[in-house]
């Protein structure tokens, strides 16, 4: 039996670094992770946080995308779940960034454990070490950056670590954007920590910086590192997160793969022919309905097609929604995505809000979590004219051209 405390998971946000530039630019980025932050029940995101999302995290992906790194996995405000001793613990275990990729060389895992802070300056505390610093506007003196670090370090690669025993490059480094080396030499010196994860970049050693990541990280794409790199450490960032992100529109963000962009493709083509131009009135509505049924164990991506062909139907001027039967699946979308009220009501429902059919029909409705549907829309806290007196499953075929 395990003894000690166990350190629960958690991730914000995984992308790769310009597809959190491009949410980012969609004025996305801080809702998404406030948001999760509040999922993860750790209250109202400070004011210091969400600066430090919209700059310190926005520098690094910069720095990627320069280093034509772009491609390279950021694993934003991420925990593993491990059982670790008291002292372990008060790490918290929680890391500003992981990087994940693949060595340019060796084409094993590369990961960097990343620190970032927003500091200009800071001055020594004691003479004879740089253990502890002082930083303005912080009352009590602060960890050297690497030392945190290397306890990140232990706690991910350590004997119960979820990364120990792979074989791949871990390191790590901190990342002062603001500041130069002259203002933190404090952190520069010859008695600084050492050791792999003690690396400390400024705005001065920009240039270094980009040279080391494109030393740790292939321009090749490789979704499937991040994707391992998770799974060992017991952290999912699901397709329908990803789609969530995606489903304001940004086609970078979001890239369905394989069966699942010819899912989509087939989808919309046969679209083009059921439906009327949705720029012109046609004298004479088509007759033709249609109804599609995409199927796939869980996690396979149906709800990311779904979330994909709304957006790309909306884009194409149709009118669309997305109905579901699940309050938990409908408020995971309201959460992540940072839809404003007015605007979740407009693009998505619930199966039981079509027992009076809209006019005019919708021209699609897609219907998530099937398994859901009901033999009839009942809900009590209705009168009984709101409740229905079809089939559920008509009411949805109806509802749509």
């Amino acid at each position: 039996m395990l003894w000690g405390i166990l350190l629960v998971s958690m991730l914000l946000l995984r992308l790769a670094a310009r597809d959190l530039l491009a949410l980012n630019a969609r004025r996305r980025l801080v809702p998404h992770l406030a948001a999760r932050w509040v999922h993860f029940q750790r209250g109202d995101s400070s004011d210091g946080e969400r600066s430090a999302w919209a700059r310190s995290l926005v520098s690094l992906a910069e720095d990627l995308v320069a280093a034509e790194r772009g491609n390279v996995e950021m694993l934003v405000e991420c925990s593993p779940t491990v059982h670790a001793s008291e002292e372990a613990a008060k790490t918290q275990g929680q890391i500003d960034v992981v990087l994940v990729g693949r060595h340019p060389g060796k084409g094993t895992l590369s990961v960097q454990l990343v620190e970032l802070k927003q500091w200009s300056s800071v001055t020594r505390v004691e003479a004879a070490t740089a253990d502890l610093v002082y930083v303005p506007g912080i009352e009590d003196p602060v960890t050297h950056p690497a030392l945190q670090l290397g306890e990140y370090y232990e706690l991910f690669t350590g004997p119960s670590g979820p990364l120990n025993g792979l074989h791949f490059e871990c390191g790590g480094f901190t990342y002062l954007h603001n500041a130069t080396d002259e203002s933190v030499r404090p952190l520069l010196g010859v008695d600084a920590p050492t050791g792999p994860y003690a690396r400390t970049y400024t705005s001065d050693t920009r240039a270094r910086l980009l040279k080391d990541l494109q030393r740790h990280f292939t321009r090749e794409e490789d979704y499937s590192a991040a994707e391992y790199i998770l799974h060992r450490m017991n952290l999912r960032n699901t397709p329908l997160l990803d789609a969530m992100v995606k489903s304001n529109g940004e086609d970078m963000v979001f890239t369905l793969r394989g069966r699942q962009k010819e899912v989509a493709d087939d989808v919309l083509e046969a679209s083009e022919l059921i439906l009327d131009a949705p720029d012109r009135e046609a004298p004479v509505p088509r007759p033709q309905r249609a109804v599609f049924l995409v199927t796939g164990g869980a996690g396979t991506g149906k709800s990311a097609i779904g979330l994909q062909l709304r957006a790309d139907l909306e884009a194409a001027g149709r009118t669309v929604k997305c109905a579901s039967g699940s309050r938990a699946f409908n408020a995971a979308i309201k959460e992540n995505v940072g839809y404003t009220a007015s605007e979740f009501r407009e693009r998505f429902a619930y199966f039981s809000s079509f027992v009076d059919r809209p006019e005019p029909p919708l021209d699609v409705l897609i219907c998530d979590e099937a398994h859901r549907l009901r033999d009839m829309s009942k809900n009590w806290r209705l009168p009984e004219e709101k409740q229905g007196t079809k089939p559920q499953v008509d009411e949805l075929i109806e509802a749509s051209r």
